[in-house]
């Protein structure tokens, strides 16, 4: 025993006089304030990119587990069958244990300890809101009750000691999971959530660090951060460079695509085509604008202003978003302003020195890197007058139509808010959601389109088979469960919908679409494509087909 005590008091000590040789802020130290700072940034993303794989590895339940009541169960049970998401974990424990008197103290024993703890547990309640309220899943038919209670209490506990950050993800993240299944899977699912998680993470990683080298240097955090949410919008950014985007000056068509997928809706075309008209006068200052953002922010911290500034520009640049297209990033608009915050109560005392020509370059780094380090998403793409949107028609006994609002398929109205379901049919589709497409030579055909005749000799040229049988089975599998439990659940809403957080994709029902209440049963449902087009004068709808019909019948066993 004595030997062991006496090895493991030497490793202790080399370890702390090493990191010390790295966190140290004296003046003798061994090592160029440069090299530290490059090396603790090392550290910090390593702890990072380690943290954020292993979080996502453990938390992608399998569509089994969500049919499951408790979901907190299904995820504690993934890590305990898998060895090496065990192994990790584990580690974490005994790190959290070998060093108990720091991994548990309050966020007074850190740098800015109660604005940092104020920002974390915001950023925190900000995502229990959005994933502790949303509609009762009639897919799975669960509520996961315990699982939303739960992440409000360790959302509360995050504001008491930080250590609580990580159980917080865990279950946010599994949380989030469910709604990849069955019929999305799409990156927008992760989009909106994304920012939050992986600045939620860094402050997790930042926790570990500081339990394993005893520094304080919370700095090193908030100016990563700051790369984080920059990252987040250089990529798109740099996605429209190489579009040359600026040479197609047509984004004032992200509003009739907006209108098309339900924004707004309750306006007449008329009012609509008054607004694109006026968006389209200002096409080139939203352009700059958008181009300054995104590329610009390669710079956030460069100076104390111009953190600030890009932390004010973001909000502005997503509100202007969503009026012209309903699309809501809320979530990264509270981020930012509190983040904005944060460096405006700190910077009152001690403005942190994370402004230096060092940091700068690091941060272009980390910025310009931002897909390996961040996962970051690429939105860049061109907007085009033509819109493919599907409509859902219910068939009840007596034979009647039922026009389906979106809102019969929550949670999941944002898959049907995108509405590309192109995979239902053999025939070509040039846009996606809300009338982009990637393709340049496509984008400049649509522009000419002014009847569904010359939309059509378009669709020959650039002619696609995006048929998939097995996806159109899961979206029939998909509705049929819905709306079944819909019917049996009808007149029951949930006590959380009062309560609920804003929508990522914000959607009206048309004119005559219904949300059900029970005293319909449907029998059949059919799902047509309707072409809308944008000719510059008028918003007008110049096709309609049916690509996708099926019985309601008793969904398979659950989980299968």
């Amino acid at each position: 025993m004595d030997v062991t005590t006496r090895w493991w008091g030497t490793f202790d000590r080399l370890f702390h006089e090493l990191a010390g040789w790295v966190y140290t802020v004296d003046a003798e130290s061994r090592l160029p304030g440069a090299v530290r700072l490059a090396a603790r940034v090392a550290i910090f993303m390593t702890g990072f990119f380690a943290l954020d794989w292993w979080v996502r590895k453990v938390t992608d339940l399998p569509i089994r587990g969500y049919f499951q009541p408790v979901l907190a169960v299904e995820l504690v049970g993934r890590i305990a069958r898998h060895p090496l998401y065990l192994a990790i974990a584990l580690l974490l424990a005994a790190v959290l244990i070998w060093q108990r008197e720091r991994a548990f103290q309050p966020w007074t024993a850190l740098e800015y300890d109660r604005p940092l703890g104020l920002f974390t547990g915001f950023v925190c309640l900000v995502a229990a809101w959005a994933y502790g309220t949303y509609d009762f899943n009639l897919y799975f038919n669960q509520g996961h009750l315990f699982d939303r209670l739960l992440l409000f209490g360790l959302a509360l506990l995050v504001f008491w000691r930080p250590v609580f950050v990580l159980p917080f993800v865990l279950l946010l993240r599994a949380i989030v999971t469910q709604f990849n299944y069955p019929v999305a899977g799409q990156y927008y699912v992760w989009t909106e959530v994304n920012l939050l998680l992986r600045a939620l993470i860094l402050v997790a990683a930042m926790g570990f660090v500081y339990t394993l080298v005893g520094f304080r240097r919370t700095a090193d955090l908030l100016f990563i951060l700051l790369s984080l949410v920059a990252a987040s919008y250089f990529r798109s950014g740099l996605g429209k460079f190489q579009l040359d985007w600026l040479s197609f000056p047509h984004i004032y068509l992200l509003m009739p695509g907006g209108y098309a997928s339900g924004w707004l809706s309750f306006l007449s075309p008329e009012a609509v085509v008054t607004f694109v008209r006026v968006l389209r006068a200002a096409v080139w200052p939203m352009m700059i604008f958008t181009a300054v953002v995104e590329l610009g922010c390669l710079f956030i911290v460069a100076r104390r202003w111009t953190s600030r500034w890009f932390l004010v520009l973001f909000p502005m640049f997503h509100l202007g978003v969503f009026i012209v297209s309903g699309i809501f990033f809320w979530k990264w608009i509270a981020l930012e302003l509190a983040l904005l915050a944060l460096l405006w109560r700190i910077g009152r005392e001690e403005e942190p020195a994370i402004h230096t020509p060092v940091h700068l370059l690091l941060s272009i780094v980390l910025i310009a890197g931002g897909a390996t380090w961040f996962k970051t998403t690429t939105m860049a793409w061109y907007d085009t007058p033509v819109q493919y949107t599907y409509r859902f028609i219910g068939i009840d006994d007596s034979g009647q139509e039922i026009p389906l609002a979106t809102e019969n398929f929550v949670p999941y109205t944002d898959e049907f808010t995108f509405g590309d379901l192109a995979y239902l049919s053999a025939e070509t589709q040039l846009t996606g959601a809300y009338g982009v497409t990637g393709s340049r030579p496509v984008a400049e055909a649509l522009l000419d389109v002014r009847s569904a005749d010359a939309l059509e000799r378009i669709e020959a040229e650039h002619a696609v088979n995006p048929h998939d049988p097995d996806r159109a089975a899961e979206l029939e599998d998909f509705l049929r469960r819905v709306l079944l439990n819909r019917q049996e659940r009808a007149g029951n809403p949930t006590w959380w919908s009062l309560i609920q957080a804003p929508r990522y994709l914000w959607s009206f029902p048309r004119p005559g679409e219904v949300v059900l209440d029970g005293s319909e049963t449907i029998r059949r449902v059919i799902i047509v494509q309707v072409t809308t087009l944008f000719d510059g004068q008028s918003f007008k709808k110049i096709r309609e087909r049916v690509v996708h019909e099926f019985d309601l019948e008793t969904p398979q066993p659950a989980g299968s």
